[in-house]
């Protein structure tokens, strides 16, 4: 390659590097947690530096490559200017253990600090190529597991002990993770098999799921990050008539493409003092030229009455797998569905009251 055209490429190479970064006003997914914001942070403070050294090499390289480009002169040996060698050594290395001592900050204000006890635990289990959820029953309580107990013939994925704990007769188990917003939220994580990776995006939760390890991961959502927008002129009377093409231009208007199969659905429930709290559930789909299992997922919002304001959010998030776990990897994924504390208890109670019954 000629020298002036390895400089043009290096140069385009930047360019095309360094100004999308700059000139994007969202690096990040939406983010939904309280404790999103310093890792976010962290993020950007680490792409900022580094993407300025990798600038500046690229650029210094390119300045060399023309400079001392070849022109019939006979090569001469050049030992080095020992003070530059030294100053780049130190200045990494001050560099490294400063952006990790950084990063170490945000991620122990994560991880080591204690949740409240009355945080929401729930179990999360990897599997080839599936993830199981269980939550304590109204006892509030796990019941013991073993891995003899693992049948996936009677649909024990956990190997939980129906039989002889009388704990874990109640406790509930879900292919989907609901969870309470404005709560504190623990995640139980183990594998069944190889490592996995639980992640959620919006979470900013991302962790390995190791066999034979339990790793704990706190988080609580925070339903004011969930919100979308209003939906003026829209009354109670049209969601309950489940009338899509009164809320599709909105949701349009706002970026969200409605599918022809998209649907509302309203749900009731009754909170503390036998109250009925009401929500309409509006669902559209996403394809995915990437999963040929689940060709459309559902993008799940949730419509609340406050004060006669129909407000939107989004209720409904992508669980997936981040760990290359085997030949099915790319359909280990499930849906995380975000809902208010109440609605979260009533859920709860009854399904623990089904699975009791059952067991």
């Amino acid at each position: 390659m000629q020298p002036l055209a390895l400089v043009v490429a290096l140069v385009v190479l930047v360019l095309g590097t360094v100004v999308p970064f700059f000139t994007r006003q969202h690096l990040m997914p939406e983010m939904i947690t309280s404790h999103g914001g310093t890792i976010d942070n962290q993020i950007y403070i680490t792409m900022f530096i580094t993407g300025a050294i990798f600038a500046l090499a690229q650029f210094a390289l390119a300045y060399m490559v023309f400079r001392y480009q070849a022109k019939g002169q006979k090569a001469t040996y050049v030992h080095g200017i020992w003070w530059v060698e030294v100053g780049s050594i130190v200045s990494s290395g001050i560099l490294f253990i400063g952006l990790n001592l950084m990063g170490q900050g945000v991620w122990a204000n994560m991880h080591l600090k204690e949740p409240s006890r009355q945080a929401t635990e729930i179990e999360v289990n990897g599997q080839q190529f599936k993830w199981y959820f269980r939550y304590a029953g109204n006892d509030g309580i796990f019941g013991d597991r073993s891995a003899k107990l693992v049948d996936d013939a009677s649909q024990n994925f956990m190997g939980v002990d129906y039989e002889n704990d009388k704990y874990a007769k109640d406790d509930v188990v879900e292919a989907a993770i609901k969870v309470p917003f404005d709560r504190d939220v623990v995640v139980r994580l183990r594998s069944r098999d190889v490592i996995h990776d639980f992640f959620v995006r919006e979470l900013r939760v991302k962790n390995d799921a190791v066999p034979g390890l339990e790793v704990k991961i706190p988080f609580r959502v925070d339903k004011e990050r969930m919100y979308k927008f209003d939906l003026s002129g829209v009354t109670a009377a049209t969601l309950d008539a489940k009338d899509v093409s009164a809320v599709k231009g909105a949701f349009e208007s706002h970026g969200i493409k409605v599918t022809d199969n998209a649907e509302i659905t309203p749900i009731e429930f009754k909170g503390a003092g036998g109250k009925v709290i009401k929500r309409w559930e509006f669902k559209t789909y996403a394809y995915s030229l990437y999963d040929p299992v689940n060709k459309f997922w559902p993008l799940t919002y949730s419509i609340f009455d406050e004060g006669g304001v129909m407000k939107v959010y989004k209720t409904g998030y992508e669980v997936v797998c981040a760990e290359l776990c085997g030949n099915g990897h790319y359909t280990m994924r499930a849906e995380m569905e975000v809902v208010s504390g109440e609605e979260f208890d009533a859920w709860l109670a009854k399904r623990s009251e089904e699975c009791k019954s059952y067991h």
